[in-house]
């Protein structure tokens, strides 16, 4: 839904533009308020108690966004030193799973972000999983003798292999070890895909 530009005393034209389906915010609640009171009829002025029940919503609105806010930033808090399993759009716009371990958090633009060890960020919505302290190991384990799809040449290309092991280098990085001989991380980690057996037994 589309505003009409309004003419300021400066004579600037603003357009304000709103996507249908857009959820108003307290912000927006209390603009259409003071608009409201602001045009009202002089002779015909706003009952007081439709004002106090307007203000009371808006109060109620205000309440419920700061919780839901707080509440956000507790659940990404609580995942500080734990690994995650996360899926995010690369430069290309592929999907992608990403492993890390949560160093801290932070808010930026009224986004919350999770700072990984790697120095990579993941947004907090894009969180599929909570590994624990030492999920990523447990889920590199849970690879072993899969065949998986590996994102190799920065996103580039993908490889087929089968993982036969899984260890940890000198740094304490998970390396998968691919029926190629080559190692490879858990951020590569694309796409693992079904056993036989349970192809089968959907069919």
């Amino acid at each position: 839904m589309a505003v009409s530009p309004v003419n300021d005393s400066t004579g600037v034209s603003s357009t304000t533009t709103r996507k249908t389906g857009d959820n108003l915010g307290k912000d927006d609640f209390l603009n259409l308020l003071v608009t409201q009171l602001r045009n009202q009829d002089p002779l015909n002025p706003m009952d007081d108690k439709d004002t106090i029940a307007q203000m009371a919503q808006f109060s109620a609105l205000e309440q419920m966004q700061n919780l839901n806010s707080a509440f956000e930033m507790q659940q990404a808090s609580g995942m500080i030193d734990k690994d995650i399993k996360a899926e995010v759009q690369n430069k290309n716009g592929i999907s992608e799973v990403v492993y890390g371990r949560v160093t801290s958090v932070q808010k930026t633009d009224g986004v919350l972000y999770l700072n990984l060890s790697d120095g990579r960020q993941v947004k907090l919505d894009e969180v599929t999983k909570v590994l624990g302290t030492n999920g990523a190991w447990q889920e590199a384990l849970t690879l072993v003798g899969h065949s998986v799809i590996m994102s190799i040449n920065n996103g580039q290309d993908y490889v087929q292999v089968d993982i036969t092991d899984a260890k940890t280098d000198d740094n304490g990085l998970i390396q998968l070890i691919g029926s190629d001989g080559k190692k490879y991380t858990m951020n590569q980690v694309y796409y693992v895909l079904p056993d036989p057996e349970e192809t089968e037994s959907g069919n």
